[in-house]
């Protein structure tokens, strides 16, 4: 038996689902990423403005987007899936 007063200080931080769908990003990154338009859909606006201005990163950042949004790594900005 507990006589004693005994309190909790349960802090959960919230963390956001997505209107995003992983299908549409996939599909953006193989088809549009070397425009940056991937990296616009998941909400990194000044990443995806860089991106179309060196186009894709002369290639290689749009094949390295494509990999890390197809193997659910790269997520959207402040969201998850």
């Amino acid at each position: 038996m507990c006589n004693g007063s005994r309190t909790y200080d349960m802090t959960v931080d919230y963390v956001r689902g997505s209107n995003k769908s992983w299908l549409v990003a996939v599909t953006l990154s193989a088809l549009l990423g070397t425009l940056g338009i991937d990296r616009c859909y998941m909400g990194h606006y000044w990443a995806g403005v860089l991106k179309a201005v060196t186009v894709g990163g002369f290639g290689i950042w749009s094949v390295i987007d494509c990999m890390l949004i197809a193997a659910d790594v790269f997520r959207p900005a402040g969201e998850v899936w």
